[in-house]
């Protein structure tokens, strides 16, 4: 045997020796460290949970249902089943006929197009025919709808906890709803049906009982059918004549677009006092979206935190939902509860945002926003989003209500009030704030009508400029323009 090789093979066998304890000492050592960080962040996971829990918020969709923190009117003295729109609202989705058909949506927006370009303007036969066929073969449906607003509860919601493709057909089958609705509002209106036309939009408005509490994308398209009802509330008061009565109750239900109509708003604030014990208005709607998109969240990691909980069942879990949150498998778990635990955070210090009025809430937004964790900023922008369609909704709809005002009082004193101060008491019992600024609203008129609006989203008076600039993209300022028919503001 060659000595050099009796030489070397105790140092192949050192050097081997060595590479196998090292390697078994750094997976210990990852294996401690993996152990030692998982445990830190179950326990910051379980301690917001525990937070959650403790301030009375709900961590399940039954939570959603039940808690008074974020209330949802169930029967009693006040409202019986019989009072419940819900089952009105189930039936006129499912009755809905073509709720996909794209000659709805196009005919809907060239009716109103039409209307808009003057108040003497119609749509052409052809479109006219189109839409009154719509309305035709969706009678029941409308029916049905009409039946849903005139209850003054509403126990059925389109809701996340039944799975994602249920909630997303009924979101399809509800914006086609509104927008059937919004299609008779204008049918009317075109043919003078002044109350008439007013009951129908405000069906529209009541339909919005159907998103609560909603997750982002149903929140979003509640914004986007309140948007349209502003818009349709111009266009009757151009060209049609409702009566003081019907007016009155327009202005009262613009002005209910971010809460429950008065007898739920009542029973609500009860319940929250009785909870709280102090005298403080329920939730904002989108607060409880938040609420909701939480809980929802909750539901996807459900895999992360079941096991740290107890039992599937008290994180909430009902069954698959899609977007479940990544487990990570044994070594990415830590990772995963570390951005699970950010996201919780990050979507709690939204739902406190969402708790100040909505100007600082704003404010708080351009300074770069709540989020902090990594997953947090991801989903930030969208949330960012609701804050400022929120704003934007609402400044609509209370110019919209406030030109009601002004409408009813020209109406009856045959010019145009100088300011808006002269509306109250007798046509406002007050005026509504800009939601961007927390100021008062901005009014204008001339001899061609008058312009109630807000400074809109970048804060700066830009002389009513309501009109949207590009498809899509909304106005500088945010607000309602009336026009008043040629013989001029004096006539009424």
């Amino acid at each position: 045997m060659n000595p050099k090789e009796t030489q070397t093979r105790p140092l192949w066998r050192r050097v081997l020796r060595g590479i196998v304890v090292g390697a078994v000492a750094l997976f210990l050592l990852a294996l401690t460290a993996r152990l030692a960080w998982g445990y830190v962040e179950a326990r910051r996971l379980n301690a917001e949970i525990a937070r959650i829990r403790a301030a009375g918020e709900p961590v399940t969709f039954e939570d959603l249902r039940s808690n008074t923190a974020c209330p949802v009117v169930r029967p009693s003295v006040e409202t019986g089943e019989a009072d419940d729109g819900g089952p009105y609202y189930e039936a006129a989705l499912a009755l809905l006929r073509d709720r996909d058909a794209e000659p709805l949506w196009n005919a809907c927006g060239t009716y109103r197009d039409a209307l808009r370009a003057s108040p003497t303007s119609r749509p052409s036969r052809n479109v006219a025919e189109s839409v009154d066929k719509l309305l035709l073969d969706n009678t029941l449906t409308l029916d049905m709808l009409d039946r849903g607003a005139q209850c003054p509860t509403c126990r059925f919601a389109i809701g996340i906890e039944f799975g994602m493709g249920r909630c997303l057909e009924q979101l399809a089958r509800a914006r086609a709803a509104a927008k059937l609705l919004a299609a008779r509002t204008l049918v009317r209106a075109s043919q003078g049906q002044g109350d008439e036309a007013v009951e129908s939009l405000i069906s529209l408005l009541r339909l919005r009982r159907v998103f609560e509490p909603p997750i982002t994308i149903a929140y979003l398209v509640k914004i986007a059918s309140d948007s349209l009802a502003c818009e349709d509330a111009a266009i009757i008061l151009e060209v049609c004549r409702p009566s003081d009565p019907a007016l009155m109750r327009l202005g009262d239900a613009l002005l209910t677009t971010d809460g429950p109509r008065l007898l739920e708003r009542r029973i609500a604030e009860r319940a929250y006092a009785e909870f709280s014990g102090e005298t403080a208005k329920p939730p904002t709607l989108l607060e409880r979206s938040l609420l909701a998109e939480r809980v929802y969240g909750l539901q996807c990691m459900r895999d992360l935190i079941s096991d740290r909980l107890g039992s599937a069942s008290a994180a909430g879990a009902a069954g698959p939902l899609p977007g479940q949150w990544p487990a990570g498998g044994f070594w990415m778990r830590p990772m995963a509860l570390h951005w699970a635990t950010g996201y919780l955070c990050d979507l709690s210090e939204f739902v406190q945002l969402a708790r100040r009025p909505l100007p600082e809430a704003l404010d708080v937004i351009r300074r770069g926003g709540p989020a902090r964790s990594t997953f947090g900023r991801l989903i930030a922008p969208a949330l960012e989003k609701m804050f400022v369609q929120t704003a934007g909704a609402d400044a609509e709809a209370r110019c919209a209500a406030v030109a009601v005002a002004v409408e009813r009082y020209r109406r009856a004193r045959n010019r145009l009030p100088a300011s808006l101060d002269e509306l109250v008491p007798e046509y406002a019992r007050s005026l509504p704030s800009d939601p961007f600024t927390g100021k008062r609203l901005l009014y204008h008129h001339d001899g061609q009508g008058y312009l109630v609006y807000s400074v809109g989203e970048n804060g700066k008076d830009d002389g009513g400029a309501v009109a949207r600039a590009r498809q899509g993209e909304p106005p500088a300022d945010r607000g309602i323009r009336v026009r008043l028919p040629s013989q001029g503001a004096g006539k009424p």
